[in-house]
């Protein structure tokens, strides 16, 4: 009998890019990656290689990330955080959904 391989990814590429984007966001707020990753209670190492692209972003972080965030799940995966502009890449999530300046 063979088993089925159940994938372990369970955020869509587009997700795990706006998890990332508020990863970098929180680390400018709390000032390094192992400061961030003491308040997302994860291992500095795993923050930083998600953070860089280099692990899969798991559902459980974003959920983490979210409440930290003080956002809703939704807002973060949808890529509405942060709400002004980013000071990684100066993405202003309320001009790319159309709320003004």
């Amino acid at each position: 009998m063979s088993r089925r391989r159940i994938s372990t990814i369970d955020l869509t590429e587009r997700e795990q890019l706006h998890i990332r984007n508020a990863l970098h966001l929180l680390r400018v707020k709390f000032g390094t990656w192992r400061d961030l990753a003491r308040m997302l209670k994860y291992d500095d190492s795993t923050v930083t290689n998600c953070a860089l692209g280099h692990r899969t972003v798991m559902a459980s972080m974003a959920f983490r990330v979210a409440r930290l965030a003080q956002i809703s799940v939704d807002e973060l995966l949808s890529g509405r955080y942060p709400l002004r502009g980013c000071p990684r890449c100066g993405y202003d999530a309320r001009k790319a959904l159309g709320s003004g300046t």
